[in-house]
């Protein structure tokens, strides 16, 4: 705002101008000068805020809550090996976690900035997040969800803090019921649930 004193130009000429127009009742000259200078520095700031050089405000968006897992192979924990976890959402977001001695493998939540919340005045942008596991030539995964955007969803994020993950186990479809809209979110994993779905079990009328 180094700009606002001298561009507030003469308040004697203003206020002269602003005394002229009021027509239904004089003011006093300390009344038309404050006037003046309120919207004089309005107007400075307004054009202050245009300036190209400000930074932009971002917005926090969470693409991936955390996440937690087990994984085995015939029942036997599988340590040391590498998960990675890949989201797709404009750009790709990849990390990786090892696992412990109990094969258990942890992800924080993962977030970035952006110059409008999502969905905000712009067309929702699709997100997909994948949780895998590779050796040799094979991947398993530990899961997919292709989603319309990347807004929290409570039933998924539950589900990503408990993937009890066997090797042998095959990939299979599950159909999670929203508690919102009574839609379904379908994602492919190896993994196991205790209280469900079941694997590949539709719903009823799909």
């Amino acid at each position: 705002m180094e700009t606002l004193l001298p561009r507030l130009g003469s308040l004697a000429e203003t206020a002269n101008r602003l005394r002229r127009m009021a027509n239904i009742r004089p003011l006093s000259t300390m009344a038309v000068i404050a006037l003046a200078l309120m919207l004089q520095a309005c107007t400075v700031i307004q054009e202050e805020l245009k300036r190209e050089d400000l930074p932009p405000r971002e917005y926090n968006i969470l693409l991936s809550p955390r996440a937690h897992g087990r994984v085995t192979w015939q029942g036997e924990p599988l340590s040391g090996v590498t998960i990675i976890r890949s989201i797709k959402y404009g750009d790709a977001y990849v990390d990786d976690a090892k696992t412990n001695a109990n094969g258990e493998f942890k992800f924080p939540d993962r977030n970035i900035t952006a110059p409008l919340p999502e969905g905000l005045f712009s067309k929702k942008t699709p997100i997909t997040e994948e949780i895998y596991f590779k050796h040799n030539d094979s991947s398993f995964i530990l899961w997919s969800a292709p989603l319309v955007d990347a807004a929290f969803r409570q039933e998924l994020a539950l589900r990503l803090l408990e993937m009890n993950c066997e090797l042998s186990d095959e990939r299979s479809s599950f159909y999670i019921p929203s508690a919102e809209n009574g839609e379904y979110y379908t994602i492919e994993s190896i993994c196991r649930w205790p209280y469900g779905p079941n694997p590949n079990e539709k719903p009823e009328g799909w």
